[in-house]
Formats: structure tokens, C-alpha cells, sequence
């Protein structure tokens, strides 16, 4: 029995022997098929033909501009686009098309160009290759700063080049550079000013968008200026003073002391993109006040250079106005008018005078051709912020 017994155990040896040869077997020829496929599909791919190598166009372009100036107003015009071919495929004139559109003026930039557009000599067999500059001029096109200017080369059905060519610096929106009042410590029951310095090249003198909202009940201010005069807390149009730079909004009061928080905003004409920006600060009213000299008036002086005028000759006249308000702005409005002869103007709107401050009006008279006599200019004045002063004056001149 026993013998029979080990018998078996050896017979069971053998078979799981043979077994675990199958397994390494089988393992073997399963990565030596893959490794067989691998390599068929590698070699097969490989037989592809290769495309040709393509060198890839590069371009260099540039903006030039010009100083343009009428009168007093001066301003910049793009005057030439200027591209040069850098390095790639030597293109050509038969099937180019080149497209210039400006982001601010692009009702002006409809013309689809050539090579030929640009200089680039040859007629309809006209080539650019490496080194060549293509030149176009865009004075007819009125492009004036700041602008955009996109170009596009399309070569057969591929665009080849497109670059977006700035004519001006990045577009930011007004900054604040300051805020306040005038005077720099209002009271109640007292006419104040509220003043901001804004920062932005394309924010207009004349500028109809800037405004103040007063957020805090209790304030008031009143502008004929404004778009909505009646409203006196919201959306309330301050106008520029040339003087100091500063946009103003006057005849603000408070019968009660404490702060008060102002919202201002403005918005430039950016004709590449219309920015507009805004701020809040307080303004803190006093119950009393230590200054002196608070007189809401005002004084003139005027005069005439020369005061005898040749016919035909022009002579310059003006009226000073002295704001007597050492705590207050004030502003004037002034009307010209002349017996004979002409006028340069007939009058100034809401002109401002800081307190203590002087503003000269000034007109240029042209006296009439004939027999000499005298001329009378009669300035006629209002202060639509309540000052009271001489409301006419009349200078006489001889020609």
C-alpha cells in the first residue's frame, strides 16, 4: 500500500511539472506575436512617403504716422503700412489678396489690395520673396489715432500673415486723480463746490459724461448744466474748468453736519473702445467755520487795446472779473455785443472763477471801412450761481 501510494504522489508531480511548462510556454509565444505585429504595422507605416518640406511664411509689419494741424486742433493720421516679407515661400500676385481693416474707421478700409498696391514691380506677374518691403499708402483713407489696424495676407486659399497693428497706446479708462470740495471745509447752510481731477486723453473738455450722485440723504446740489436740473441728488452733470483743470459741480448745500459720500463717473469717447470708470469718497460738513471773507459777489474791470482803431483794423477788449468769495467757485456768463463793426464772438457761457480767483473775458472788434466815428461794446453779465456784481458794462472805442 505504501508503495502504491508513493507511486501516485510521483505521477501527481509529474503533471503539475508539465503544467507549469505549458503556462511559460504560452507567454513566450503570445509576446513574440506581439512583438511580430508591433513591428509589421511600424514597417508598413514607415513605407509612407514623406510630404515635402514647406517653409513657413514670416512677415513684419508697421505703422507710420503724421502730424496733422488746422487752425488749432492738431491730430495724427495713419500714413503708411508698411510690411516686409522675412523669410518663407516666394508669393505671388496673381492669386494674393491683402485686406487692411481699421477697428475705429472701418467704413474707410474696404479696398482689397495686391502686391502691385504696395510697390512690388511686375504688373499681374508681380512677386514678393524675402527681403521685399510692400508699401501701401492710407492717407485717402482718413485713419486718425488711435486706431487698430488689421492685416491679412491670403495667398492662394491660405492665410499667410495676419497681424493686428497698433496705432496708439492701450486703451484705459478715466482715472481719478483726485476729489474734493471748495472750500476745502464746507459748513451748513453755505454754498459749496465738489470738484474731481480726471485723467484721460479722450475725456472732452465738453464732455457731457461726467457726473455725481450723492448717495447720502441730507445733501443737495443744483447745476442748470445738467441733464435733470430739477433732480438735486442724482445724476448731476459737472462742467470742466480750463483754469485748474478740475470738473466741478456747484451751489451744494447741507443743513445738517456729518458725512456725506459722493459717487463720480465718467465716460471717455475712445473710438477704439468707449471706457468709462467711477469713485466714491465722503465730504465731511462742519457745523461752524473759522475762514473770513465769504462775500458772494464779484468785481469787473475792462478796457480796450488799442482804444483808437484805423478802419478795417481790429482792436482786442476785455472785462476782468474778480471772484470776492474767498470760500467759493462762482461762474459767469458774459454776452457781447457792438453798435458797429464786428465781433469775434458775441459770448461765454458759465465760465468758471475759483474763490479769490480772476477770469478775463476777451473779444477781438474789427472796425468798419468809411468815415471814422465811435463804437460801443456793450458786455452784458449773469451769475447763474447767485453772485452779485455789475450785471453791464460799455466800452467805447474810435476808429
Amino acid at each position: 500500500m505504501q508503495r502504491l501510494s508513493k507511486r501516485r504522489s510521483l505521477r501527481a508531480q509529474a503533471l503539475r511539472g508539465k503544467r507549469g511548462v505549458s503556462e511559460v510556454v504560452g507567454t513566450i509565444l503570445i509576446l513574440a506575436l506581439t512583438v511580430v505585429l508591433f513591428s509589421s504595422i511600424f514597417f508598413f507605416v514607415n513605407t509612407f512617403p514623406k510630404p515635402a518640406t514647406q517653409p513657413s511664411a514670416q512677415f513684419q509689419g508697421v505703422l507710420y504716422t503724421s502730424t496733422t494741424t488746422i487752425g488749432t486742433k492738431t491730430w495724427n493720421n495713419v500714413s503708411f503700412v508698411v510690411v516686409t516679407h522675412l523669410a518663407g515661400p516666394v508669393i505671388y500676385n496673381f492669386n494674393t489678396k491683402i485686406y487692411i481693416v481699421s477697428q475705429a474707421h472701418p467704413q474707410n478700409t474696404t479696398t482689397v489690395y495686391n502686391l502691385t498696391s504696395g510697390g512690388l514691380a511686375g504688373g499681374s506677374s508681380a512677386t514678393w520673396g524675402t527681403g521685399q518691403v510692400w508699401n501701401l499708402s492710407l492717407a485717402g483713407d482718413h485713419l486718425s489715432t488711435p486706431d487698430n489696424i488689421t492685416v491679412t495676407v491670403v495667398s492662394g486659399n491660405s492665410v499667410v500673415y495676419r497681424q493686428i497693428l497698433p496705432g496708439s497706446s492701450a486703451t484705459t479708462p478715466p482715472i481719478f486723480d483726485s476729489e474734493g470740495t471748495a472750500p476745502a471745509s464746507p459748513v451748513v447752510n453755505t454754498p459749496f463746490s465738489i470738484y474731481v481731477q480726471i485723467s484721460d486723453p479722450f475725456l472732452r473738455s465738453t464732455s457731457k459724461s461726467v457726473y455725481i450722485n450723492i448717495t447720502t440723504p441730507g445733501l443737495t446740489c443744483t447745476n442748470p448744466l445738467s441733464a435733470y436740473s430739477s433732480n438735486t441728488t442724482t445724476k448731476l452733470q459737472m462742467t470742466y474748468n480750463s483754469t485748474n483743470g478740475l470738473w466741478f459741480l456747484a451751489s451744494c448745500t447741507s443743513a445738517t453736519a456729518g458725512v456725506y459720500y459722493i459717487t463720480a463717473w465718467a465716460t471717455d469717447t475712445n473710438p477704439i473702445q468707449i471706457q468709462t470708470n467711477s469713485i466714491i469718497f465722503p465730504i465731511l460738513v462742519s457745523t461752524s467755520s473759522t475762514g473770513t471773507g465769504c462775500s458772494n459777489t464779484y468785481l469787473v474791470a475792462y478796457g480796450a487795446a488799442p482804444t483808437t482803431v484805423a478802419s478795417g483794423k481790429t482792436a482786442t477788449v476785455y472785462l476782468n472779473v474778480t471772484n470776492g468769495n474767498s470760500c467759493d467757485w462762482i461762474y459767469m456768463t458774459a454776452t457781447l455785443s457792438a453798435s458797429v463793426g464786428t465781433l469775434s464772438s458775441t459770448g461765454y457761457t458759465s465760465q468758471v472763477i475759483a474763490a479769490s480767483g480772476v477770469y478775463r473775458f476777451t473779444d477781438t472788434w474789427t472796425a468798419p471801412t468809411g468815415t471814422g466815428d465811435t463804437a460801443t461794446i456793450t458786455i452784458t453779465l449773469s451769475c447763474p450761481s447767485g453772485a452779485s456784481g455789475p450785471t453791464s458794462e460799455k466800452i467805447t472805442l474810435t476808429y
